[in-house]
């Protein structure tokens, strides 16, 4: 029983140094990120994961590479419609936002199962730096409830950049 006794203590005290450790990095991080002007993305990273995309629980989504580096992102949108969805870029980061046209239930209405509560989306932000990312060569995909929003790697040296201006992404209807 004693062997457990110190066992435990010392998991005890590792945990207590881990949590000191990290809220000392993550305040050391997020000063560093606001200094570089990171805060509105980088806010939200996991460490020890590649995660660097704000953990934002609407809609779901998908964020991966190709092998030609280009950035993919997969939103379930299921119930809005093509036009009331808006995808554009501003600086470094891609911004989604989407509005639900659809009918509220009736007051007093009694679910038995509610697992998706469709909102709206309000401009919510996805790190793409533009230094590596082409936005303007971005390509947006609409079809049975899935937003894929393809965004090539840039060119290599000696290309020049795209306006600083924003940029706005036509969504189009999957086979156009």
């Amino acid at each position: 029983m004693e062997n457990f006794r110190s066992f435990a203590d010392e998991i005890r005290g590792s945990a207590r140094e881990f949590g000191k450790n990290m809220r000392d990095w993550g305040r050391e991080f997020h000063a560093e990120a606001e200094r570089r002007g990171w805060d509105d993305c980088f806010c939200h990273f996991r460490p020890g994961t590649d995660d660097f995309f704000p953990p934002y629980a609407f809609p779901r989504m998908n964020a991966y590479l190709t092998p030609d580096r280009s950035m993919v992102f997969e939103f379930v949108l299921a119930g809005f419609a093509e036009e009331d969805i808006s995808v554009s870029f501003r600086g470094d980061f891609m911004i989604l936002s989407a509005r639900l046209d659809s009918a509220e239930p009736s007051d007093g209405a009694r679910f038995f199962r509610q697992a998706w509560t469709p909102r709206d989306i309000e401009g919510q932000k996805y790190f793409l730096p533009a230094d590596r990312f082409d936005h303007g060569g971005a390509r947006a995909v609409f079809s049975n409830g899935l937003l894929r929003v393809t965004v090539p790697a840039k060119a290599r040296e000696g290309e020049t950049e795209e306006a600083t201006g924003g940029i706005r992404i036509d969504i189009v209807k999957e086979g156009n």
